[in-house]
């Protein structure tokens, strides 16, 4: 198995979780105020495995305003995510709010050149079809 799919699964393992938990407590926490810890949390533990691997700081090119932007864009949809859980029913708030994929996948495509296979076309269609279904 491939590296990166061995980091994927695990993330997928950790995103699953952790929206498990926000949805928890969406509805007793103000969004900012989850967010804001959530974050803050998240920034100490990137912090200490980054001290802890001795990784050289550098922001070769504009990295660093893309790093900058992911980083408020992030914070924007995880203020909407935690709102999004406590207003509906976690199963479908997590499945939309994951259908994300289309975005990015979007945006590889017309940005970055990737190649849309057929695979990837039909993963995008069932999307789309489970994003109809959620939400009509």
């Amino acid at each position: 198995m491939e590296s990166w799919v061995i980091y994927g699964i695990a993330a997928l393992v950790l995103f699953g979780i952790a929206n498990f938990l926000l949805k928890l407590i969406s509805d007793k926490v103000p969004a900012p105020l989850f967010a804001t810890v959530y974050l803050g949390i998240a920034f100490a533990t990137a912090a200490a495995i980054f001290l802890f691997q001795k990784t050289p700081i550098s922001f070769p090119g504009n990295t660093m305003w893309i790093t900058v932007l992911a980083g408020i864009i992030l914070g924007t949809g995880i203020i909407a995510t935690t709102i999004a859980f406590s207003l509906g029913l976690g199963s479908k708030v997590v499945t939309v709010i994951n259908i994300n994929t289309l975005v990015t996948v979007s945006l590889l495509v017309l940005i970055l050149g990737e190649k849309l296979t057929p695979k990837i076309g039909a993963g995008i269609l069932f999307a789309l079809v489970s994003l109809y279904l959620l939400t009509s």
